[in-house]
């Protein structure tokens, strides 16, 4: 039972250990672009441009918003984001 769990905790540091050599990348690290699936200057287009403008304070790349309208429900927009 004791060689057990040195065995596992041995594993366990080892893990540990090769986590902390390999670097995670910067993410994002290309622009974002969102799409809003309803006309321009609407409420949730609005709403859309505020959360994207603060986010864009925090992150290290930029953020376009886009508005895709027409389809039903929206589907041009999910067509579009899909592309």
């Amino acid at each position: 039972m004791k060689q057990v769990l040195l065995k596992l905790a041995a594993i366990a540091a080892a893990t540990a250990g090769l986590s902390t050599m390999a670097q995670a990348q910067d993410y994002p690290f290309r622009d974002i672009t969102t799409a809003v699936v309803w006309g321009a200057g609407g409420g949730t287009d609005s709403i859309n441009r505020m959360i994207m403008a603060e986010m864009e304070k925090h992150l290290p790349v930029s953020i376009n918003v886009t508005n895709v309208t027409g389809g039903v429900a929206g589907s041009n927009g999910m067509v579009h984001v899909m592309n």
